[in-house]
């Protein structure tokens, strides 16, 4: 993750976090899902680079328990609907993003493996002499014989 994103996300939970203080129960029921998915916003950027950082079990039984929720919530004050179904969304996004990042690798490690057609290279400009032919000595340097 950029870190000029890593700031501005740190920014705006401690903006959230500051403002629930002050703030009515929905509200606070608003700002609480804002930090979620704020966090869910890494997990996703995780589980895309790196699918097998997380357990896809645990996010499909999350995102079970938040349908569940939604029904639990029955008749109470529409607010309330928002945190599971926050939920819900972001289970389904890190599986999707562990799905998506997973085939994207796939494809990479398929493309990295095909066989290519090489280009072949110019042969090596022919010597028109050999740095060992010579008179005995390189550079002015005595022969091994020790002739001069």
């Amino acid at each position: 993750m950029p870190p000029w994103l890593t700031v501005a996300l740190i920014a705006s939970v401690t903006g959230a976090l500051a403002a629930w203080y002050f703030s009515t129960a929905g509200t606070a029921v608003v700002l609480a899902v804002a930090v979620d998915l704020t966090a869910t916003a890494i997990i996703v950027w995780k589980g895309y680079r790196d699918p097998a950082s997380e357990s896809l079990v645990s996010w499909r039984w999350s995102g079970a328990a938040a349908l569940v929720s939604l029904w639990a919530v029955g008749h109470g004050p529409r607010i309330l609907f928002l945190y599971p179904a926050a939920g819900a969304c972001t289970a389904v996004a890190v599986i999707s993003a562990a799905a998506l990042g997973g085939k994207a690798a796939t494809r990479c490690l398929l493309w990295a493996a095909k066989p290519r057609a090489t280009v072949p290279l110019p042969p090596p400009p022919a010597r028109t002499t050999s740095p060992l032919s010579g008179a005995g000595t390189s550079a002015g340097l005595p022969s091994r014989s020790g002739e001069a």
